[in-house]
């Protein structure tokens, strides 16, 4: 019985490194506009992000969240199925496992490239889930030689999770268990800006657009914000279409059809 659960791990863990072998990410622009660093960086059809020498442990540490199974959803994200068709699949199962709302290997990649090429003061992440892109985005700012990142998730059982994850990593982030919403302006320095955010938390318009305009709120000239799982529904794709044309951004772009990303003067 035992070699027989060896195999079926083996085998997981196989299916899982064919599906994260995509090494390229599409670029689809919304707003592409001279001038901008958006239009400086991608000019061509595909982005390959750079290894990073931090992969194989981020993704050991990965590998080992996974194997704890899936956990408890936030009670959050009950209540905001109850009020919110725009929710798709909540009702079906109130767990998830780390495998099912990580980043992809490749667009932690990409997470990463960007903190180390624009060598952010302050990159701020929400939620965190299991910690797998806050690791990424690590990563990046300490290839940047500066920076922290700021992440919050409200979830008690994934927050200590995803905490001792970014510990094993580095130790320039702050992990808070709470929204965004309620929490940013208590974990902002005074004067502090975010330079990078990345907006992973509900995936429905009626949460993103206000998260939006908090960031924007706070964001340094220059500004990048990413939405993850811009196609998780048409509710969300409509709500990322709209804030691609958003005549306050930029440029607008999206990568490998999940993350969206808006560029502020």
């Amino acid at each position: 019985m035992r070699s027989l659960h060896k195999i079926v791990r083996a085998l997981r863990r196989r299916l899982l490194d064919l599906r994260r072998s995509n090494s390229a990410l599409a670029v689809v622009w919304h707003k592409r506009r001279d001038g901008s660093w958006l239009n400086r960086n991608f000019a061509a059809a595909l982005m390959v992000p750079p290894p990073i020498a931090l992969e194989r442990r981020i993704e050991a540490l990965a590998a080992r969240t996974e194997d704890l199974g899936a956990q408890p959803l936030w009670d959050g994200y009950r209540e905001a199925y109850r009020h919110d068709p725009n929710v798709p699949g909540a009702a079906a199962s109130f767990e998830r496992s780390s495998e099912q709302v990580r980043s992809q290997p490749v667009m932690g990649r990409f997470f990463a490239w960007l903190a180390a090429n624009r060598k952010p003061g302050l990159v701020v992440e929400f939620g965190s889930a299991f910690g797998v892109s806050g690791m990424y985005w690590l990563a990046g700012l300490q290839a940047a030689g500066r920076g922290r990142l700021l992440t919050f998730e409200p979830n008690r059982v994934w927050q200590p999770i995803a905490a001792g994850n970014l510990g094993a990593i580095g130790g320039n982030f702050t992990a808070v268990q709470d929204t965004f919403e309620a929490a940013i302006d208590r974990h902002l320095a005074p004067g502090e800006k975010v330079d990078i955010a990345f907006v992973d938390a509900i995936h429905t318009g009626n949460f993103v657009r206000p998260q939006v305009e908090l960031l924007i709120a706070r964001l340094a000239p220059g500004g990048l914000i990413l939405l993850d799982d811009i196609n998780f529904s048409a509710d969300m794709a409509d709500c990322w279409n709209r804030l691609a044309a958003d005549p306050r951004v930029a440029a607008s772009a999206a990568f490998g059809g999940r993350v969206g990303l808006l560029e502020f003067p």
